[in-house]
């Protein structure tokens, strides 16, 4: 995961060769938030 002003960038570690995905940072706090919260199946 990298930071930078109001974008997140993610990438998976065991595929790093594959590049990232960069969403708004309200986009992250919303995936953080329904994954702690059970709803996606992970």
């Amino acid at each position: 995961m990298a930071r930078f002003p109001g974008v997140v960038g993610v990438r998976d570690s065991k595929a790093a060769e594959d590049g990232h995905i960069a969403v708004s940072a309200g986009e992250f706090a919303e995936i953080v938030d329904r994954i702690k919260a059970g709803e996606l199946d992970l």
